[in-house]
């Protein structure tokens, strides 16, 4: 049976205080050219994220360069300061190397959780012994960098817990139950306690055609809301008074601005390709948003709703070896945002002129800013014929650059993830 790795968390919190004096914004609406963001917190967190913010700092993790050694896939844990734009290593050991498995910010395949001052770090490594993939959870302190705990969260070999919901002093996510050999579980870590109680037991496996559809999802008005069998739940914290929400919720994800709830239907454009409706949180009325997203491109901000809107658009033959299809087609020229009541939606960003190939993959909103990695086309003889090597993409091999939009201005530049 396919075992899963699903865990809940948040978002994050972030700050970024500036003027609109003298800024050329006219691309956006008068009355929303003030307006920074902050994300929200009670939202479900993805590790698996390349891009990270908290307090000030952009987290990633990339190959830390000139040093060679590094397991295969490694990856190092690494910190933009997006006010001076300096790179360097999360961890700050004097003669750590950063590209071996004793540094405990590197990992393969990690993962990271970042709520206030602390980091949860989830790292894959290969153990000598049996050739088995383990895993290891670690909390440190962003402050001073100081270990908090270190604790094995029951998770089976080879097993990384994707996603985490934070609340107060605790963690929740799904994992291998320990009371059922093919089940899942809900766990709830408490982070001041470093202990882990299995709250809740779900009786029915999860199948390889529709895990997916079963995740951990928001905390709303004190209520943990999860997904199950194709059911909206909500729960007390510690799983008591359970009640279905809504049957038939065959929904990827779902999210809250802390009034109502946003989620997103399978349409029939491409599997990965939702329409985003609205409710209230006993779904009493649903109303479209007029969003069509892939899963994962919605941001819900405190004041606004983010999202890459999908499209296609041709931009040459395709000859790159497997690559599918004649053409190739670039998806997501734009990027939109509307107010959560899905009204007021306004044009933040489109890739076009210089830009026309190019596509964010990977955004962040922090402050007023958009933070993206991206990928580019380039027809050099102009052909419209694209073949192998003609697509650079900014964070695969020993780059990693990161193009930061002004929303205000839609000014674009660049940072370099590298550090010197």
């Amino acid at each position: 049976m396919k075992k899963m790795c699903l865990v809940l968390s948040f978002t994050l919190i972030l700050f970024l205080l500036l003027s609109c004096n003298g800024i050329n914004n006219d691309h956006l609406k008068a009355d929303s050219r003030c307006d920074f963001d902050n994300p929200l917190e009670c939202n479900i967190y993805n590790g698996s994220n390349l891009l990270h913010y908290n307090n000030g700092f952009l987290y990633f993790y990339n190959i830390f360069p000139n040093i060679p050694g590094g397991q295969p896939e490694g990856r190092t844990l690494m910190r933009l300061d997006i006010k001076t734009n300096l790179v360097y290593p999360v961890c700050s050991k004097p003669q750590c190397t950063h590209n071996d498995l004793s540094c405990v910010y590197y990992g393969i395949y990690p993962c990271l959780y970042l709520n206030n001052d602390h980091v949860i770090f989830t790292r894959m490594v290969l153990s000598l012994e049996n050739g088995e993939m383990g895993v290891s959870n670690e909390v440190v302190n962003l402050i001073n960098g100081e270990k908090l705990i270190r604790d094995s969260i029951t998770a089976s070999s080879g097993s990384i817990i994707m996603k985490m919901l934070f609340w107060k002093d605790f963690v929740y996510y799904l994992s291998d139950s320990s009371k059922s050999e093919e089940g899942i579980s809900a766990f709830r870590w408490n982070l001041s306690k470093n202990t882990v109680e299995e709250m809740k037991s779900f009786s029915e496996p999860i199948s390889s055609e529709n895990s997916e559809y079963d995740f951990l999802a928001f905390m709303l008005d004190n209520q943990i809301y999860y997904v199950w069998d194709h059911t909206l739940y909500s729960a007390d914290p510690d799983f008591s008074n359970e009640k279905i929400i809504r049957k038939d919720f065959d929904v990827l994800e779902a999210l809250t601005d802390g009034e109502h709830i946003y989620y997103g239907v399978q349409s029939d454009k491409r599997e990965g390709i939702e329409t985003f409706y609205m409710t209230d949180p006993d779904f009493r009325s649903i109303t479209p948003l007029g969003i069509t997203a892939e899963t994962g491109r919605v941001h819900v901000t405190e004041n606004w709703i983010y999202y890459v809107k999908y499209d296609e658009i041709s931009i040459g033959k395709n000859r790159v070896p497997g690559y599918e299809g004649d053409e190739i087609i670039l998806e997501g020229s734009e990027i939109w945002r509307c107010r959560h009541d899905g009204e007021g939606h306004e044009l933040v960003f489109r890739f076009d002129g210089e830009l026309a190939n190019t596509r964010p993959l990977h955004e962040i909103i922090v402050g007023d800013d958009i933070y993206t990695l991206y990928s580019y086309w380039n027809d050099d003889d102009q052909d419209d014929v694209l073949r192998d090597g003609d697509q650079f993409v900014s964070f695969v091999g020993d780059n990693f650059i990161i193009m930061k939009i002004h929303i205000p201005t839609g000014e674009v530049s660049y940072l370099d993830g590298i550090p010197d």
